[in-house]
């Protein structure tokens, strides 16, 4: 961890993001929850996620292409998260770009936010693994080649196929501010990080074990 932190703390999208999750944090009191969706640039799949957690379902891969932020943001906004909204519960929900650093410059994030803030309450969830290689072409196409109609519509169409295992990631989302909820009095922060494929191996596996023709519908809260 030591050794995962100095190193990010010298790459320039790990200072980026702290900072803007500084002013974040003074904002607002850092007690209050919030989660930061995290994927590669904040556009794609940290979107969807961030708006299935405020309660948006849609009907069409068009209705979801249409969604704020989707594949919209440039590549010079990665580290710096955008809000989406509050939930029910009073958290604060963002959509997060982390560029190549992933998992480390992630972790890094949460060492430095529970030294800075000690109670904060935030949880930081990495949605890559809702990806697939059709995703990821559509947004190399989209951002990086400046193909955005056609970019757009496959990562569109792939995370509409998706949806099932948003949910299981939103639904842990929602489990850990109900525990937050439940302890309000708890005067200690508590900063946590999660992987979005493990969240859905376990969905998948619990949902292979239930029912033999396949993964079990999991309904978001």
């Amino acid at each position: 961890m030591w050794s995962s932190t100095e190193r990010s703390g010298e790459d320039p999208v790990f200072r980026k993001a702290f900072e803007a999750l500084e002013r974040v944090f003074r904002v607002r009191d850092p007690h209050e929850p919030r989660v930061f969706y995290c994927c590669y640039a904040g556009t794609h799949a940290s979107v969807v996620a961030g708006w299935y957690h405020l309660g948006f379902r849609p009907s069409t891969y068009e209705s979801l292409a249409d969604l704020p932020y989707f594949d919209r943001r440039l590549t010079g906004e990665i580290g710096i998260p955008v809000f989406l909204g509050r939930d029910s519960f009073g958290a604060d929900v963002y959509a997060l770009g982390t560029g190549a650093g992933a998992k480390n410059l992630e972790m890094s994030l949460v060492f430095a936010i529970s030294q800075r803030f000690p109670q904060a309450r935030v949880l930081f969830f990495n949605v890559r693994a809702l990806l697939d290689v059709r995703s990821r072409i559509g947004g190399f196409l989209s951002r990086r080649v400046g193909m955005v109609g056609p970019g757009r519509c496959l990562v569109a169409r792939s995370l509409y196929g998706q949806l099932r295992s948003v949910g299981a990631v939103v639904q842990a989302s929602l489990d850990l501010e109900r525990k937050w909820r439940d302890n309000e009095g708890q005067s200690t922060g508590e900063v946590l990080w999660l992987d979005a494929g493990d969240v859905v191996r376990r969905r998948n596996k619990a949902g292979s074990a239930g029912q033999p023709g396949g993964p079990g519908r999991v309904e978001a809260g």
